[in-house]
């Protein structure tokens, strides 16, 4: 296994989180309606492509481990273990974002445009948060390649968060202390 330090661990979610400010600049620029549409397809982009890249690792977890289950190298519990912790933490996610939905956006009408943006700011560090875990877990375990891969694809994807924190403050011309 290889050594990381906690250092390189740390420079590593430094370089993806601090990216998101590479898009705040836009909510206080005049940009045309053409380039925030592009720019809010790069983004979608990038997620498709972190997306497939994480669930194809997953995958490939969970065929490891039915192989060796299937040989009775190990338990079958521990792949209905792994089966269980990827359907119960996307299904988790996709309530949790259904939830937030009815709770707060639902209601974006009663909320002001620097709220709303503060809110998806707030969103978007605690979700940071959990992207810098599974970066220090896939160093810390030894998985370089895919600890770098992460950092690429998450700094490539924070940048653009920018973009979603802006989009409420279109018609408003936010201070640089705000943003």
């Amino acid at each position: 296994m290889l050594d990381i330090s906690f250092g390189t661990i740390v420079l590593g979610g430094a370089i993806a989180g601090f990216t998101i400010f590479l898009g705040l600049p836009v909510a206080r620029s005049k940009a045309s309606p053409s380039l925030r549409l592009f720019l809010n397809a790069a983004s979608v982009g990038i997620l498709l492509f972190l997306f497939v890249e994480i669930a194809y690792h997953v995958m490939e977890q969970i065929e490891s481990s039915m192989k060796l289950s299937l040989l009775g190298y190990r338990e079958m519990k521990e792949l209905y273990s792994l089966i269980a912790i990827f359907v119960g933490g996307f299904a988790a996610a996709l309530v949790g974002l259904l939830l937030f939905e009815i709770r707060f956006i639902g209601r974006a009408g009663e909320t002001s445009a620097r709220h709303l943006a503060a809110m998806i700011a707030v969103g978007i560090g605690l979700h940071n948060f959990s992207e810098g875990l599974v970066i220090g877990q896939q160093f810390a375990g030894g998985a370089l390649a895919l600890g770098t891969l992460l950092v690429v694809g998450f700094a490539l994807h924070n940048a653009t968060e920018g973009f979603g924190i802006a989009a409420p403050l279109a018609n408003e011309r936010p201070s640089w202390g705000f943003l």
